[in-house]
Order: C-alpha cells, then structure tokens, then sequence
C-alpha cells in the first residue's frame, strides 16, 4: 500500500518540475526576445555625433593653419612653420561639422567648489597613449598613432608619432618607455608595490623597444584589456602614481639611476617638472585646415611633450 502511494507523488513531483523548466525556458526566450527589441532601438534622444581621428595618412589635410598670434611668431621668424613644428605623423581630427573660428569666449558652469572634474575635463586631457571616441566605447590613437595585439593578446605593439618631442628639443621614442619601466618602475626605492594595471593574473609584464618609434608590452597570459586600459583613468595611463607607476614618469633619459634613486617620493614642484610628462592634451597647439583639424604636441613647460 505504501509503494502504491509514493509512486504517485514521485510521479507528480516530476510533472512540476517539468513544468516549472518550461516556464522558466519560456520567460528567458521572452526576456531575451525583449532585449533584442530594445537593442535595435536607441534609446538616446537625437543622433549621437561627434569628432573622428583619421589614421589614413592620405586622408590628411595638404596645408595647414595656425592661430593668427603663432602665425605672426613665424613671420617674426620666432617660430618655424606650422608644418615643420607638427611632425610627419600629426593627430589629424575631423571635426564634427566645421573648423572653429580662433577668439571669442569660451563660457564653464561649475556647480560649487568640489566640482574640480568639470575642469579637469577641459584642461587636463586627453593625455593618454590612446583614448576613447565620442561614443566612448571605441579606443582610438592619440599620442601613440596606432596599436595593435599580437600573440594571442599577449602582447600590444604601439606605433608611436615622429615628430614629438620634449620641450628641450629631444625626440619622444620608445627609448623613454624603456626608460620609465627600467630605471623607474622596477625601481623598488621608488615603486615597491608594482601597479596592477601592468599585470594579468598577477603576472606582471615588461616593456620592449622594436624600433625608434615602436614599443611593445608583453605579458605571460593575453591582456586584451591593455588598450582599455592605457586609454582610461588608470594608474598606468593617466596621472594618478606622480609619475612611478604610469606613463607619467616618462622623460629624456638624462639622469642617472643612482640621481633617480635619491628623488624624495613625496612630489615637489622640483621633481614634477624633472620627471612628469604630460602627454597630448595640455602639450598640443590646435592647427586649422579645409575640413580638418591638427594637433601639434610640443610644450614650452620642461618635462612635458
């Protein structure tokens, strides 16, 4: 009588679970199909526009122009011409609709004293080896031209501009990365803790120069991030680390190791303008041309690009 009795609740216990899985299966094809629908379908008001970078050297503007104030510095003879001063791999930018117009007033809000990032936004970047586009989920050029992963995203080839250089007149190459990861990253005096963006997995990776102008990163497992990375807010791509643990420390290789050692970790007005490096964004003078925009990136400050 027993058995008779447990095969009909084994029996329908099964039933419910069936049922309870098709019910399931079936709100995840509907939850799924909904997704899609929003998807397709932009959500935003309007259209999303904004700026290109343009990587193809033939898509470059022919001539260029200047500001009226540098363009009298040249014919002062104060300042070579506009096109010996950008180098032969400029950041060209094709504006959204047409080139500005130099002058006028250029009008912020600000919302109270801690609204220092509105600022910041302006006035410190883009400073990065590589950055965002207008829709923020692409990375793009910026002081590096191009980059590229090899080995199965373990390692990240970066093409750098010719032409950059730092405020003494010496050319900015893959030599100062190497310079940064040698004698100031692997430093334990001044990086005793190494960062965890120039890791994967706990790994950390190193630096190698290829040519003048071409550096890689390797890692022993892939890094398919590294470009996220370096284009971000990060300790390895933007300011944060004064220096120790990011790009910020790059610099002309002019000081000895043992001179580098005794710079204090705290940072002085002294160490930041003998180790910083700015990069792009608060070293470039704007250029106009027909339908485009340059970028020159040399900077009148000691330490910077």
């Amino acid at each position: 009588m027993a058995n008779l009795w447990h095969r009909p609740q084994t029996g329908m216990l099964r039933s419910r679970l069936m049922v309870t899985l098709l019910v399931g299966a079936l709100i995840c094809v509907v939850a799924a199909a909904a997704l899609a629908a929003v998807a397709s379908k932009s959500t935003l008001i309007g259209k999303l526009e904004g700026p290109d970078v343009i990587t193809d050297p033939a898509k470059f503007p022919k001539k260029f122009s200047e500001a009226p104030q540098l363009a009298e510095m040249v014919k002062a003879g104060k300042l070579p011409p506009v096109a010996d001063r950008i180098g032969q791999d400029p950041l060209v930018i094709k504006p959204l609709h047409e080139i500005g117009k130099y002058g006028g007033t250029w009008r912020g809000g600000f919302t109270g004293p801690a609204d220092f990032w509105n600022g910041y936004r302006c006035c410190s970047g883009p400073d990065h080896l590589l950055f965002w586009d207008y829709t923020g989920d692409r990375v793009t050029p910026n002081i590096a031209k191009a980059y590229e992963m090899q080995d199965g995203g373990k390692t990240l080839v970066l093409h750098l501009r010719r032409g950059m250089n730092w405020s003494d007149g010496k050319p900015f190459t893959a030599d100062d990365f190497v310079f940064w990861f040698e004698d100031i990253y692997r430093n334990k005096d001044l990086v005793p803790t190494p960062s965890a963006a120039m890791a994967i997995n706990g790994k950390q990776g190193e630096v190698q120069k290829v040519d003048t102008y071409t550096v890689k990163l390797k890692f022993a497992e892939p890094y398919f991030m590294l470009p996220d990375v370096l284009a971000g807010s990060t300790d390895l791509a933007g300011r944060p680390g004064e220096g120790r643990s990011g790009w910020v420390g790059m610099r002309p290789r002019t000081t000895s190791s043992s001179s580098i050692r005794s710079i204090p970790r705290r940072r002085s007005s002294t160490r930041r303008s003998k180790t910083r490096s700015s990069t792009a964004g608060s070293g470039c003078s704007s250029t106009r041309a027909t339908g485009r925009s340059t970028r020159s990136c040399r900077s009148s400050r000691r330490g910077k690009l």
